[in-house]
């Protein structure tokens, strides 16, 4: 029910705005009805609206997502983003409401951005949200959470940094879940030269279980890019990362990733794009049952860890009002333990967009996924945009 109630609220902004625009000093900016199916989860039809208004005294932007099919654990929502011209433009408010059969979740959050020296940009922000379950249903947990975020700009260099307090209490059964997480985002770029950018990323994250300290985790990643146009016509980008885990008392994860694109342009419509990633996946088998302290067991046999490299091919089509591409992609998987059999997987994989006037269709789909991913996808959407 307040699926629909959220669609014909947008709806109904969308047709007064239709007539009443210059009355009303509000637009519908874009309108997209897409289907989307991924390997191992269920269809998903989403509506998108997006409005905005602006006033002598306000300026305002809401949005919508809705799933017209419910989804499990996946959450309809609407959105708005005040600003009050009138006091200052460098500060917005926002407001959110998302709900399933499950839950319900209110957000809050402000944005403050300016430039206290030339050339130089600031950015402070803060939400916080609240996730309360529907009781009738015997959900398990309430959820909350607060996040603080600053950035700070003045070329050639850039730096942003995130920190998240995720409190999750399991109220009715399983409390072992219950736990207090931490998550901390930082990254640096670096313009090196016009065509050259460097960035830099540091994440961690860290959950505490009071009730049950085998499952505490502690992980690390260090991601370090970069992307270089040479010329008009070759450009390439690149990637290395190092993922850590530790989950109870022992070691989990220790993983390694090896990104390169090149993209070259045959012609200014054609574009040829090669790459190759390669991923080091180690998990740390357990030699030690927690659950019951003394317990040991026969350490476990290692079916996952696997040295992955993959190598895709595609070919780019731009000329309005297409735009196409299609691409190929074999990959190599050799598992590090005897049980686990080697093997290879190959596929391909493509996409389509026309532009008609104001209206956009896209499709995609990857029947054995792509370069970045092993699992199937399919996408059609239709979007309008005035």
């Amino acid at each position: 029910m307040r699926i629909w109630f959220g669609i014909i609220i947008c709806i109904g902004l969308v047709g007064y705005s239709g007539f009443s625009v210059s009355a009303t000093g509000f637009e519908l900016d874009k309108a997209e009805l897409g289907e989307e199916w991924n390997e191992g989860e269920a269809n998903q039809s989403i509506l998108r609206i997006n409005n905005s208004g602006s006033w002598d005294d306000l300026h305002l932007k809401l949005s919508g997502k809705f799933y017209v099919v419910p989804v499990e654990d996946h959450f309809s929502s609407l959105n708005a983003r005040f600003v009050l011209p009138n006091i200052t433009e460098d500060f917005d408010m926002k407001v959110g409401y998302d709900w399933d059969d499950d839950y319900q979740i209110y957000s809050a959050g402000m944005n403050y951005n300016f430039k206290p020296f030339s050339k130089t940009t600031l950015d402070l922000g803060f939400k916080m949200e609240e996730r309360q379950p529907e009781f009738d249903r015997g959900c398990p947990y309430r959820f909350n959470n607060e996040t603080l975020a600053f950035s700070w700009e003045k070329q050639p260099w850039e730096y942003r940094v995130k920190l998240a307090r995720n409190d999750k209490e399991y109220y009715r059964k399983d409390p072992q879940y219950t736990c207090l997480k931490y998550e901390l985002e930082e990254d640096i770029g670096w313009q090196l030269r016009p065509n050259v950018e460097i960035q830099l990323e540091y994440h961690e994250d860290s959950g505490k279980y009071p009730a049950a300290n085998s499952t505490d985790f502690w992980k690390q990643e260090w991601v370090i890019q970069g992307k270089h146009n040479i010329d008009k016509k070759w450009q390439y980008d690149w990637e290395y990362s190092k993922l850590y885990w530790e989950r109870g008392y022992e070691p989990y994860r220790d993983n390694q990733k090896i990104q390169f694109r090149a993209h070259t342009k045959l012609n200014p419509a054609i574009s040829l794009v090669g790459g190759w990633v390669c991923r080091d996946l180690h998990y740390y088998s357990a030699e030690q049952d927690y659950s019951e302290p003394g317990v040991y067991f026969h350490p476990e046999t290692d079916l996952k860890s696997r040295v992955e490299n993959k190598l895709s091919l595609e070919l780019q089509f731009k000329n309005s009002p297409y735009v196409w591409e299609l691409g190929s992609f074999i990959g190599d998987f050799h598992y590090k333990s005897n049980p686990t059999n080697d093997k290879t997987r190959s596929g391909i994989y493509g996409s389509f967009l026309w532009k008609f006037k104001q209206m956009e269709l896209s499709v995609k789909a990857a029947p054995a996924g792509d370069l970045s991913t092993s699992d199937a996808y399919y996408q059609l959407k239709i979007i309008y945009i005035p």
